[in-house]
Formats: structure tokens, sequence, C-alpha cells
């Protein structure tokens, strides 16, 4: 049998709670075989931030212990020789900035998993509507973008996310390989029922999963639920928010005022299990996600698998995986997303039967052959 390539996996800053970065990291961690793959996992820990009493200084310290203890620990690991690393994957492009001390360290393949370049490419002023990226935060993207190059090779989310990539960073081009990620297979088990407020088999109700980030669009889904609602013919129809609550910047006067003179018809769970946001899944009418921009899109696919209409934008791994067997909308008219819904909850059906949607041990599979390619390859 072959020796398992020694990989070292570079994940998160648990303080920044970036909870699809930690579940990509659980996934690589849960679906690698150690017979073919030695993982070990190395982040960023929260030293000064815990020293700290106020948020403001949080974050400051925050940077301290990513970007000042941290490299500390990276090299003590990289220098041990012992029990050499043969592979750096650093799974989020936005930890790019250390490629460079690890080119320096060490002669090893460097991966680096591309998302959706996102802050990035705010930070370019490449989205005019978005919020304006600070000054210290333009330094921060710049430095990221500086370091992109350092890799040997790249695995995007999806196609557009590779495009994205191959256009800021030239020299990624014919290293970088499109490699989607992939959903549970298996239905998490638990009495989730229970934590849900509301009473499933008697409910109605659109599902979107999300923050409140300004390329959610959340703001044109508010006033789209609202003129729904306002048609008539769905009187008992409520939407459902897995994240925040509404925030000030995402309100009109007229959805602030619609929503404070109903509050029944908006149920926000902040804090929900997997398996109860599986039990959502299974009973919507219909996941919406009118995105202006993803990287991948896990909600969409994770709906689909599990059944449930999806009413979504062509953007992220959308429209590469689930073709026509999703409800396509322009994010940018309130109009067609409210035509959309009617038409999905009018049908009272889903979309047909869901497509190949890639499940975890694929996306970690094709990981795996990645590693092989690049540590025989050095």
């Amino acid at each position: 049998m072959a020796k398992a390539i020694r990989v070292l996996l570079l994940t998160n800053y648990r303080e920044d709670r970036q909870r699809s970065m930690l579940r990509f990291a659980d996934l690589l961690l849960s679906h690698l075989p150690e017979d073919g793959v030695n993982l070990e996992e190395i982040h960023p820990k929260a030293h000064l931030r815990k020293l700290c009493p106020s948020d403001n200084w949080k974050k400051w310290a925050g940077y301290l212990d990513k970007y000042l203890l941290f490299p500390r620990s990276l090299t003590r690991r990289l220098q041990c020789k012992s029990n050499p690393i043969e592979l750096a994957h650093v799974i989020d492009h936005s930890n790019s900035v250390y490629l460079p001390k690890i080119k320096r360290l060490t002669s090893i393949p460097k991966l680096l998993t591309c998302h959706d370049l996102i802050a990035l490419r705010t930070a370019r002023n490449e989205f005019p509507k978005a919020p304006k990226t600070s000054a210290n935060g333009k330094r921060l993207q710049n430095w990221i973008h500086r370091s992109l190059s350092y890799a040997d090779a790249y695995g995007c989310d999806s196609s557009r996310t590779e495009m994205d990539l191959n256009r800021i960073t030239p020299s990624s081009k014919g290293r970088s390989a499109v490699i989607h990620l992939g959903v549970q297979s298996k239905r998490v088990d638990d009495n989730s029922i229970g934590e849900l407020p509301f009473n499933l088999m008697g409910t109605s109700f659109l599902l979107h999963v999300g923050s409140s980030a300004w390329y959610k669009n959340r703001k044109r889904l508010f006033k789209a639920f609202v003129d729904v609602k306002e048609g008539g013919n769905f009187n008992n129809l409520k939407l459902v928010l897995v994240g925040p609550v509404p925030q000030p910047e995402e309100l009109t006067e007229k959805t602030e005022r619609w929503l404070k003179n109903n509050p029944n018809e908006l149920i926000v769970l902040s804090d929900l299990s997997e398996s109860g946001l599986q039990t959502l899944y299974e009973h919507a009418n219909a996941l919406i996600f009118p995105s202006l921009i993803e990287g991948f899109g896990w909600p969409p696919l994770e709906a689909r698998s599990l059944g449930c209409s999806v009413i979504a934008s062509r953007t992220g791994a959308m429209d590469d995986i689930l073709g026509s067997s999703a409800t396509y909308v322009d994010p940018m008219s309130t109009k067609d997303i409210v035509a959309k819904i009617k038409e999905v909850l009018d049908a009272d059906r889903t979309n047909g039967p869901p497509p190949h949607i890639p499940k975890a041990r694929e996306c970690a599979q094709a990981y795996e052959n990645l590693y092989q390619r690049l540590v025989e390859s050095k």
C-alpha cells in the first residue's frame, strides 16, 4: 500500500465565525481516508483576542492573532524535520497571505481553494452598489490579491469563480480546476422538529438561508415577499429566514412598516442545527435564493438534494449543477422575483427530480486526487 500523503490543512480563525469555511474544513477532515492522506489541521488561535474586554479591541487583537502570532506557529510546524509535510492546502483564498511565508520556508506544493473573491472584487470597486470598502479593508484585500500568485495550484468552487480568479490573477491560468463542494449524503436524524417554533405540517413558507451581506439581496427579497402577500391568494404564506434578523439597510419604509404590522408573517431562526435545516428544506414550499453573486451557493444544492423547489439567480455553481431543475430569477428585478414565486407556488410541485448533486465524499476524493498529482509532480 502506498504511503499516505502528509498534508497540512490551513483552516480559519474560529472567532471569525465563517460557517461555510468551517464546513469545508470538516468536509475534508471527515471524508479523506487516512490510508491515502494524512491530514494535519493548523489554524490561528485566539490568544490576544481572549484578553480584550471590548469588541473594537477584539477586532484588532484578532488581526494580531492571525498575522503576527500565527505565522510563528506555522513556521515552527513547517520546520519540524521529524514529521515533514509534503503539501500545504490553504482552504480559503482570504488566507493567501500565508503563502509567501510557506514558499520562503519550504519547496512543498501549495494548493489554494478559491471560493468567491467577492471581498476582493468589492475592494476593486467592481460592484458599484456594494458598501464601500474601508481604507484598511482595501489594504488587506490588496495584500490578499498580491499573495494569490504564490500558490502552485488552485481549486475553485465553480466555473464562475475560476473565471474571476484567472482574470484577477493571470498566472493562475492552466493551474486551476473547478471542484464543486459537496452536500451531506445522509439525512441527519434527531428530534429536529422540536427545535422549530412553528407547526411545520400546518404552515406554507418560503425559506431563505444566508447572511445579511449585501450580495445576498435580502432587501429585494423582503420587497418581493410583501408584494406577493399584498397580491392576495397567499394569505397563509410565511417567510422563514435562517440567518440574522432584517437589518435597517435591508428595509424600505414600506417593508419595515409592513413587517411591524404583520409580525407573524416573518420567522427568523438565527441558530439552527444541521438536522433542523434539513427538516426545513423538506417542508418548505420553496427555497428562495436571489443572490447577486455567489462563489458556490450551498443552500440551493442542499435544498434540491432533499426534494425542495429552488428559486435562485444564475450565480455560483447553481447553473453549473442544477441546470433546468431550478427556477431562475433576475436578481435585480423585484417584479421577476414576485412572478417566479407565484409561478412555483401556483404549480404546487417541485422543479422535477434533482440532478446529480456532488456529495461530500466526491468533493474530498477530487481534492485527494489533486494532492496526489501535485506531490507526484514535485
